[in-house]
């Protein structure tokens, strides 16, 4: 069973055993600052993995569309899951308790032909597994 807050934040239960899917946010062309309109739904996933989901292992994955080199897009995607796990910890994550891992361009959600496909694989996924 979901937490309210949990709910209130759109927590994605896994279809397969991959963890549960905390938070899925877009990025900004070429940015990896994380942007103003995901902040007050990052902080309270913040606080569901610092006060109700206190075992779980959490995984922060960096992605990017397709424009640009294949390095430049992973360097990028690294960039977006450190930005994210820097919040998480500013907002009383323990920082051994988030790992962060760059795909690159490798995983796309969309189709890189189109302006929304794009904006779809620009992206961070935060996920929980156990605790």
């Amino acid at each position: 069973a979901q937490s309210d807050v949990e709910q209130s934040v759109g927590v994605e239960r896994a279809k397969v055993d991959e963890g549960e899917l905390l938070m899925r946010m877009g990025f900004t062309f070429a940015r990896s600052d994380i942007p103003e309109s995901v902040r007050y739904r990052l902080d309270a996933v913040a606080l569901v993995i610092a006060n109700e989901r206190v075992k779980a292992e959490i995984e922060v994955t960096g992605h990017t569309d397709s424009v640009g080199s294949e390095e430049y897009n992973q360097v990028l995607s690294e960039k977006r899951a450190e930005a994210v796990k820097a919040y998480l910890v500013e907002h009383g994550v323990p920082a051994n308790r988030v790992s962060v891992v760059g795909y690159g361009e490798s995983q796309p959600r969309d189709t890189n032909d189109t302006i929304e496909g794009r904006r779809l694989n620009r992206r961070v996924e935060i996920r929980a597994f156990g605790g």
